[in-house]
C-alpha cells in the first residue's frame, strides 16, 4: 500500500513538475496553440517589391541560413522560406558542453508596403540527439530540466535576428544615382 501511495505521489509531482515547466516556457516565449512562434506585421516604405526580396535574401546570407524564394499564385506578393540555427547557452558557464544548437524554420512574405515574418518549428539539438523545444524540459535524455535563463537567451536570440531583418529591410541601397542635367 505504501508503494502505491508513494507513486501516486510521484506521479502527481511529476505532472505538476511539467504543467509549471510548460507555463513557465510560455511566460518566456511567444507561443501561440502551445507551439513557439515569432511572428508579426511590419510596415514597409513604398517600394519595389524586387528590391525587398533581394534584401530578405541578403539577411538569409548574411545569417548563414538557408534560402528558398517561393513561387507564388499572388503576384502582389512574394515569399522566402528557410531553416536557421542559432547556439544557445544551456548551463552556468560560457564552456562549450553548455551550449545547445536551436533549429528553427523561417519564413517572410512581403508586399510592396508590409511584410510578415514567422520563427517556428524549433528543434534543440544536442550532439546527435533532437528534441522539439515545447517538450524539451521534460525530456531526460537530453538532461532537460527547467531553465529560465536558457529560454530567455533563446528570446533575447531571436528578438535580435528580427531586428536585424527589419534593420536590413530598411536600409537604404547604396546605389549611386546619376543626376541628369540639361544645358
Amino acid at each position: 500500500m505504501k508503494k502505491i501511495y508513494a507513486l501516486l505521489v510521484l506521479a502527481f509531482l511529476v505532472s505538476l513538475h511539467s504543467g509549471s515547466a510548460q507555463n513557465a516556457l510560455a511566460e518566456n516565449l511567444p507561443t501561440s496553440g502551445g507551439e513557439v512562434v515569432f511572428t508579426n506585421v511590419e510596415e514597409l516604405k513604398d517600394q519595389d517589391l524586387e528590391i525587398h526580396m533581394n534584401k530578405v535574401e541578403t539577411w538569409f546570407v548574411k545569417n548563414g541560413f538557408s534560402f528558398e524564394q517561393v513561387e507564388e499564385d499572388d503576384y502582389s506578393r512574394d515569399k522566402a522560406r528557410g531553416r536557421g540555427s542559432i547556439e544557445v547557452l544551456w548551463g552556468p558557464n560560457n564552456f562549450e558542453q553548455y551550449f545547445k544548437k536551436l533549429k528553427f524554420d523561417i519564413e517572410v512574405v512581403v508586399k510592396k508596403d508590409r511584410y510578415q515574418y514567422r520563427f517556428d518549428h524549433f528543434v534543440v539539438q544536442d550532439g546527435s540527439r533532437e528534441a522539439q523545444l515545447e517538450i524539451f524540459q521534460s525530456d531526460t535524455r537530453l538532461g532537460g530540466r527547467y531553465n529560465p535563463a536558457f529560454y530567455k537567451e533563446i528570446d533575447h536570440k531571436m528578438n535580435g535576428l528580427i531586428e536585424s531583418l527589419h534593420a536590413e529591410l530598411f536600409k537604404k541601397d547604396n546605389t549611386p544615382t546619376v543626376a541628369i542635367t540639361q544645358e
